[in-house]
C-alpha cells in the first residue's frame, strides 16, 4: 500500500459553535514517497504546536491554524534538497531539517551509489517539483485565510472533492463544502464570523 498525507479542514460558526461545513474536507493531499517525507517532517513541526500523541495509533492530529505557515515553509525547503541526498531517495533530508540547518552544503555533484543506481538525476527533480507545487498551493490557501482575517473577504479556490487544492476547479473551496445555502450566503457576507479548524492525517 502507498502512503497518503492530508490536511483536512472544517468550518464552525463562532457565535454558536455550530459546524457549517462537511465534517472534514481536504485542503492538501500528497501520496507515496513524497507523502512519507512530508509526514515525517510535519510531525516534527506539529510537535511544537500541539500534542501529537494521537499520531502513534490513530495517525490523526488536530492542530492550530498557526502551524500552517511553518508547514508550508518546510515544503518549500524540500523543493530544493541538498546535493548530499540526491541519490538516497528514501529518507530525504531537506535544508529545513535540523541535520542541515547551519551546515555548509558545498558538496559537488554526486555519483550514484550501487544501492540506488536505478535512480536518475531527474527523478529527484521530479520529487522536488511535487514539494514545490504543494507548497505553492498551500501558500495560496493561507493567503485566502489572511484575506479573511484582514479584509473580511475571500476568494474561492479551485478544489476537488477528494484531493483538496489539486484539481481543475470542478469544486470550489470552501463553497463546495458548505452544503446549506443559507450558511454559504452568510459565510460569503461575513467570513470573519467563522472559525477554520484543521487536522493532519497520515494514512498508509
Amino acid at each position: 500500500m502507498g502512503q497518503d498525507t492530508y490536511i483536512d479542514a472544517t468550518i464552525y460558526e463562532k457565535s454558536t459553535g455550530r459546524r457549517i461545513s462537511e465534517e472534514w474536507f481536504v485542503v492538501f493531499w500528497d501520496c507515496h514517497d513524497t507523502a512519507r517525507e512530508i509526514a515525517r517532517a510535519w510531525t516534527k513541526v506539529l510537535s511544537k504546536y500541539t500534542d501529537i500523541s494521537s499520531l502513534a495509533e490513530e495517525r490523526v492530529v488536530v492542530f492550530p491554524q498557526t502551524a500552517l505557515r511553518e508547514m508550508v515553509s518546510c515544503l518549500f525547503s524540500y523543493a530544493v534538497i541538498p546535493e548530499s541526498v540526491r541519490y538516497e531517495y528514501l529518507g530525504l533530508k531537506g535544508f529545513w531539517d535540523i541535520e542541515n540547518r547551519g551546515k555548509i552544503n558545498d558538496i559537488p555533484y554526486k555519483q550514484k551509489s550501487e544501492e540506488f543506481g536505478w535512480i536518475e538525476w531527474e527523478d529527484i527533480q521530479g520529487e522536488e517539483e511535487v514539494f514545490l507545487r504543494g507548497a505553492l498551493k498551500l501558500r495560496e490557501f493561507i493567503c485566502e485565510l489572511d484575506r479573511i482575517h484582514y479584509e473580511n473577504k475571500y476568494t474561492p479556490l479551485p478544489a476537488s472533492h477528494s484531493d483538496g487544492l489539486w484539481d481543475d476547479g470542478k469544486f470550489r473551496l470552501p463553497d463546495s463544502f458548505i452544503p446549506d445555502g443559507a450558511d454559504l450566503k452568510n459565510y460569503k457576507e461575513n467570513p470573519q464570523a467563522y472559525e477554520w479548524r484543521f487536522r493532519f492525517v497520515d494514512s498508509y
